[in-house]
């Protein structure tokens, strides 16, 4: 594992290059992705059942009393990779104590300038963040507007405003939750009952709760104030402190479907009050005419009649920097000729945000991919950032807040970043000093070889893994990261994903890198975002992958690729490319049967490597399939999740077949209406699941559910792994990295009589030196494998009675499944091997 990381860096580098374009080219693509799931086969997701199913979920887990409720997680980290932050608050009297609002995991604090970090909002209904702030009256009051200002896509929809009264040690909701997405709030100095907010509404449709908000009374009751159109919002606000009558805001029109991007329209504009909101001028001297994009607004602190704005055009790529020096009246233009054109990287909608330094106004820095900045008021302009393939200050910058002169906090989509000796070209001095655990996670796996090791492959942070020392994981790999396979049998050999179907060979040994999808995969052939992508449990030189047909590589990884399945999505022309295989499942039992189930709703077997593929979607509802598993213990058995929100209808999302998928059962059981992303079989009546909402536990085989655990906020959790060596699962979150907890917690312990047969035993469990076999019917053979699949031992010999000793003397600590020939029938059980 040592070496692994050793050539991290080698890698990271080659990755960068090979993905760069494609990151500036597929900037909505993940947002899309969980748009697409959640949607499907709807155009928009439907928000008002989300909400449902998130209240349902929460007054569940309220009345739990069972013991999986009862234990607590443990966050294993990243902390040093980070994930997107927002914005950030510096408190007006301490400026050790910052607060950082991130994309999907709440608010952090700090009390000792970036040092030591702690979350104060997980007991939040909805923790992505659009903007905190704090009073400036009183510090100890602190506003929080929930939902991503970048409107990404639809998970991180917020619930209104929330304001605590000590500090941040708790908070309460105060209104605007119809608003969903709230840009920027202010607090007027000279009457802090007197609140504005700005909010962009819901951006799946046209709506009249967009536009900005005034409370006169502390946040008790709202009005709205000023709108301008019902497809747009307010997107960004400033107010002269010196005078809090005098309030700009910045109008944006931003509609997001699953099918539409509205990122620019006619009602983009500058709107002045002087009244504090009660009469409204548009600001138009000197600026800019037609569709525009969004807006940034800053007032410089020097003097506040010098207001400057940021225009993304439509084409979302900078389109100008404006100046005004006598309050809105006219602007004057800010040579903008030494910015790069794809400043902005042709997605301006996620940024639009402009940096003035309060002790200079000729200061002035555009937030985009990198940053680039001005000291001479626009004559030149330097990359005041490294390159953002170095990692060295994270791509994608969202917000810029100042110390003091040269003291400067730069909140990115990896974490938050600081330089106490200003800004310079080549941007040397930025240090990373968030610390955060809110790296968003697609898939993650436990290490095969060493107990309390995950990886995990993130969202805009490539791959990563448990450090070997110290607290610090590496980044294995880059780009967007998904499915991570460690080699159980070639320590040296380790395999990643990334979008859109690249499946990425290294041998760390030998400095081996290489793109597994150039040898022999379609090019034109439809891949999901995430794309399926499997060991086989077997044979660890056997892999598959899939677009939108399976295909397997003997000889891994030095063999080609060969098609094993054809096309198994609909050939409906209609989002054509959004129609993939979205998962894949092979027999730990029988590994010649294999799954598959697709973005558009259908799923399909392969029973034996001479059969085709049928499709089993009978009895299904046809939404996205997030996951299907083949039974660990039951060659017949195979589970499978959906997902998708509709209007109140039931519809279950888990389902069992006991027949290859030939007949489907509704297995939800009591658990509340939610996507279920992931799907994980600990024995034949005990699951797990990772939902939209946390993590999930039946052991009865569905009848009755918990959420697991007494600490994890209501966040999405994407994936699952069980450490078998250290008996621990992992939940892989799409908000606050990975969290672990203790099987031991939280599982009640089974007798063998009720893990599949009342007439079979297996002891001791765990062994140490022996293990023994009891049954009522003849025993006439086993087989023992490891969890990769690789067959360890085996007799075959007949009339072995109906009791027998096994040596596991020889075997390494771990877990492992023995499949028991009996008379009649084939009992498969996991068992231990302790030292």
């Amino acid at each position: 594992m040592k070496s692994l990381y050793l050539v991290a860096l080698s890698i990271l580098i080659i990755s960068c290059h090979n993905q760069g374009l494609e990151k500036f080219e597929e900037k909505h693509e993940p947002f899309d992705h969980f748009f697409f799931q959640r949607a499907f086969p709807d155009e928009v997701v439907n928000y008002k059942e989300m909400e449902r199913t998130l209240k349902a979920a929460q007054r569940f887990s309220q009345n739990q009393l069972s013991k999986s409720s009862s234990a607590e997680w443990n966050i294993e980290g990243p902390y040093n990779l980070g994930g997107r932050i927002n914005c950030v608050a510096i408190h007006p009297d301490n400026q050790d104590i910052w607060l950082s609002g991130t994309a999907g995991g709440g608010v952090y604090r700090t009390e000792d300038a970036g040092e030591n970090w702690e979350p104060i909002t997980n007991a939040l209904s909805h923790l992505p963040i659009g903007d905190v702030v704090f009073d400036p009256t009183n510090p100890d009051i602190i506003y929080i507007g929930t939902g991503d200002t970048n409107i990404p896509g639809t998970v991180w929809i917020g619930g209104g405003i929330y304001k605590s009264i000590d500090g941040g040690e708790s908070f309460e909701y105060i209104g605007l939750e119809e608003c969903r997405i709230i840009s920027k709030i202010a607090v007027n100095p000279n009457n802090p009952d007197q609140i504005y907010a700005g909010a962009m509404g819901l951006p799946f449709e046209e709506n009249d709760d967009r536009g900005l908000y005034r409370s006169d009374d502390a946040g008790e009751t709202w009005t709205k104030i000023f709108s301008v159109s019902e497809d747009s919002g307010i997107i960004d606000m400033v107010m002269n402190p010196e005078n809090p009558e005098i309030i700009y805001v910045a109008n944006w029109n931003r509609i997001r479907t699953n099918f539409v991007s509205e990122v620019s329209g006619d009602e983009a504009g500058i709107f002045k009050t002087t009244d504090g909101g009660d009469s409204w001028t548009e600001l138009t001297n000197g600026l800019p005419e037609g569709p525009m994009g969004r807006i940034g607004l800053k007032l410089w602190d020097g003097d506040y009649n010098t207001l400057f704005a940021l225009y993304v055009g439509p084409d979302s790529q900078l389109q100008g920097i404006y100046k005004s020096a006598d309050a809105g009246d006219s602007f004057e233009t800010i040579a903008t000729d030494f910015i790069p054109e794809n400043a902005l990287g042709g997605f301006g909608w996620y940024f639009g945000k402009i940096g003035v330094n309060p002790f200079n106004e000729n200061e002035i820095s555009v937030l985009g991919v990198n940053m680039y900045s001005t000291t001479d008021g626009g004559d030149t302009w330097f990359q005041s950032v490294p390159d953002w393939f170095t990692y060295e200050v994270h791509a994608d910058k969202h917000d810029i807040e100042y110390l003091g002169e040269n003291d400067i906090l730069l909140a990115t989509d990896g974490g938050l970043f600081r330089t106490t000796t200003g800004l310079n070209p080549g941007g040397t001095g930025w240090v990373d000093v968030d610390e955060i655990p809110n790296t968003q996670f697609y898939r993650i796996s436990a290490d095969p070889y060493t107990e309390g090791v995950f990886y995990g492959g993130a969202q805009d942070n490539g791959t990563t893994g448990t450090p070997e020392f110290g607290d610090q994981w590496p980044r294995i790999f880059g780009g967007d990261g998904f499915t991570p396979i460690q080699d159980p049998v070639v320590p040296n050999y380790f395999y990643c994903t990334t979008q859109r179907g690249n499946f990425w060979f290294i041998d760390s040994e030998n400095f081996d890198v290489f793109n597994l999808a150039d040898m022999g995969i379609d090019s034109e052939d439809r891949r999901n975002w995430d794309s399926p992508f499997h060991m086989d449990h077997f044979d660890n030189t056997v892999l598959y992958a899939a677009t939108e047909r399976v295909y397997q590589m003997e000889f891994a990884p030095f063999g080609e690729w060969v098609e094993i399945s054809p096309s198994l999505v609909s050939e409906d022309e209609e989002n054509a490319s959004r129609r993939n295989i979205s998962t894949f499942a092979q027999s730990p039992v029988n590994g010649e049967i294999l799954y598959a189930g697709t973005s558009d709703g259908k799923a399909w077997v392969r029973p034996t490597e001479d059969d085709n593929w049928s499709e089993i979607s009978e009895g299904l509802p046809g939404y996205y399939v997030t996951d299907i598993k083949a039974s660990n213990f039951e060659e017949d058995r195979v589970y499978l999740s959906v997902s998708g929100y509709r209007d109140n209808d039931n519809t279950p999302h888990l389902y069992l077949s006991n027949d290859l998928g030939t007949t489907w059962v509704d297995v939800t059981g009591d658990l509340p209406e939610m996507p279920i992303n992931h799907f994980e079989e600990y024995s034949t009546t005990q699951w797990f699941i990772a939902t939209d909402n946390g993590v999930y536990l039946t052991e009865n085989s569905g009848e009755n559910w918990s959420r697991v655990g007494n600490n994890m906020p209501f966040i999405v959790v994407n994936d699952l792994a069980i450490d078998e060596i250290g008996n621990t699962l992992a939940a892989g979150t799409f908000a606050q990295s990975i969290w672990s907890i203790s099987l031991d917690d939280v599982l009640t312990p089974l007798s063998v009589s009720n893990q599949g047969r009342e007439d079979f035993d297996i002891y001791p469990n765990p062994a140490v030196a022996n293990v023994s076999i009891e049954s009522a019917e003849e025993i006439r053979g086993y087989h023992i494998f490891d969890l990769s699949g690789k067959l360890i031992n085996a007799s075959n010999e007949i009339n072995l009675g109906t009791a027998m000793q096994i040596d596991v003397s020889e075997l390494p600590q771990g877990t492992y499944i023995i499949n028991v020939h009996l008379a009649n029938s084939e009992v498969t059980k996991k068992f231990m091997v302790s030292r």
